[in-house]
């Protein structure tokens, strides 16, 4: 049986599955641990999907940066004994440049995944059936005027 966290992963994201030079096949899957990884690589998760969604294939790094979204992904499967950079150093034999392009439609389809649709915001039920405006109005609770002003005399300015 897999472990908790791999089981907590799997429940979040299902993943998209790639085939690598190994012949097997292997499910990626942007859990917490792999959007941190991409957040510190590209420096905010914002940049990393401007990169994944990008078309220009001669953008700086553009190998490199599919190879280290690639790894991210599968960080769930790395050796309990092995870094994240020495699991991305060895990802790069296991993959096949023709298959480039097979590899970044599976990561675009497993981050849609890892994202899901913002949920819409359930109505305010204190608001319900009433007019409400953003002053409180003369309904409002505040404290009691302070008598202490009337001690203060003017400076006579």
């Amino acid at each position: 049986m897999a472990d908790t966290s791999e089981n907590g992963a799997r429940l979040l994201a299902l993943g998209t599955r790639v085939k690598l030079r190994d012949g097997e096949w292997h499910r990626l899957v942007y859990d917490y641990e792999a959007l941190e990884a991409l957040e510190e690589h590209f420096g905010s998760l914002e940049v990393f999907v401007q990169k994944l969604m990008s078309t220009d294939r001669l953008q700086s790094k553009w190998l490199q940066n599919v190879r280290f979204i690639l790894a991210a992904g599968l960080v769930h499967e790395r050796l309990p004994e092995q870094t994240f950079e020495e699991f991305h150093e060895a990802l790069r034999a296991q993959m096949d440049p023709r298959e480039t392009l097979t590899y970044i439609d599976a990561m675009r389809m497993a981050v849609v995944e890892a994202f899901p649709e913002p949920a819409e915001e359930p109505p305010d039920p204190k608001a319900k059936g009433r007019n409400r405006s953003a002053s409180p109005g003369n309904s409002s609770t505040t404290s009691p005027r302070s008598n202490t002003t009337e001690a203060t005399r003017s400076s006579g300015a």
